[in-house]
């Protein structure tokens, strides 16, 4: 209700007879079939399945996650998510641990606190509690993914490699909700600005880590969207 008033108001003020808003992950999802090979970077293997569906993923400030699927009638559905306040799961003791200090914290954990801007600065701090450790307070990503990159902090370098992990467990989990054979793609930013901090085969790995299911997961590729402005492409395309 809050948000018709806010388009109401829109309308009314500059004079438009008709305006569509769309949640910003979503537009950025509708970009994905108009992206060419220069606007994308392969991670990992896999082969994307023609006119099969399509998952996105982007960690920014937040984590928010979208799909794309076929219609016959109308080429693609984009379908919003809110699938970044889903609870995050731990696959090794490490992370149990590091969860449970972030858990301590905010009480529920969802992926976005651990996938995000400030998801990163949680498990960096979360890392230092339980190792004890009389490490620099750091609240800037950025100054983490530099200190990670060099080396010079084990914290930051145990931060990114979670993080890469904790992001592949997510995307694979988004891949398997929508059968995303059509491939799974990556967008937000954060991803981007990590550079070289963002372990594409650790996240690869935990991405076809699903037991049974893990022969399907190995034949979907992930790509990293490259292209500076995915959304407006998106919503050149979603009238």
């Amino acid at each position: 209700r809050a948000a018709n008033k806010v388009v109401d108001d829109i309308l009314e003020r500059i004079g438009l007879s008709q305006l569509r808003v769309i949640n910003d992950v979503e537009a950025m999802t509708l970009s994905v079939p108009h992206l060419g090979e220069k606007d994308i970077a392969h991670i990992g293997s896999g082969q994307a399945v023609p006119g099969a569906a399509i998952a996105a993923v982007a960690p920014g400030t937040g984590l928010g996650a979208a799909a794309l699927i076929p219609d016959e009638s109308r080429g693609w559905i984009a379908v919003a998510s809110e699938a970044g306040h889903a609870s995050a799961t731990p696959v090794r003791d490490r992370e149990a641990a590091i969860l449970s200090a972030v858990r301590h914290r905010f009480g529920n954990v969802s992926v976005e606190r651990v996938v995000s801007g400030p998801g990163l600065v949680n498990l960096y701090n979360a890392i230092c509690e339980i190792d004890d450790a009389k490490a620099e307070p750091i609240a800037d990503p950025a100054k983490i993914a530099h200190r990670g990159r060099s080396g010079e902090c084990p914290h930051c370098v145990e931060a990114l490699k979670t993080f890469s992990a904790l992001f592949g467990t997510f995307a694979g989990d988004m891949a398997l909700t929508f059968c995303a054979r059509g491939g799974v793609f990556i967008g937000g930013g954060v991803v981007l600005k990590l550079g070289a901090g963002f372990d594409g085969a650790a996240f690869r790995r935990r991405f076809e880590d699903k037991g049974r299911f893990s022969d399907y997961l190995r034949a979907i590729p992930t790509f990293l969207i490259t292209h500076e402005t995915p959304a407006l492409v998106g919503l050149a395309h979603a009238i």
